[in-house]
């Protein structure tokens, strides 16, 4: 069964200058397929200058890192980043 993923409502909450200068570009919250939100989601630019999506995590008292929600495959991950990166550049193209 294919996973639908659509996304609306994104919003995207501006990180401080400094964390900018280390690649975090936003928090960002959006709502899944209609019925779930999703917060805590961080917009990232690497060092090649390539966008990325990270997900929310924790990590416990040994030290593991576990996420509060992830996609459940690479297509989906993909899709996310797709949805949530086109948002972001049409924002960025709007404010230029």
């Amino acid at each position: 069964m294919a996973e639908r993923v659509e996304l609306s409502n994104v919003r995207f909450s501006p990180a401080c200058t400094r964390h900018q200068d280390s690649g975090l570009l936003a928090s960002v919250g959006v709502t899944l397929n209609g019925v779930l939100h999703l917060d805590g989601l961080i917009l990232r630019k690497g060092g090649d200058g390539r966008l990325t999506l990270s997900f929310p995590t924790h990590t416990d008292a040994d030290g593991d890192l576990h996420f509060y929600f992830r996609p459940a495959s690479k297509r989906v991950r993909r899709e996310f980043e797709h949805q949530i990166i086109a948002v972001a550049q049409r924002l960025a193209a709007e404010h230029l």
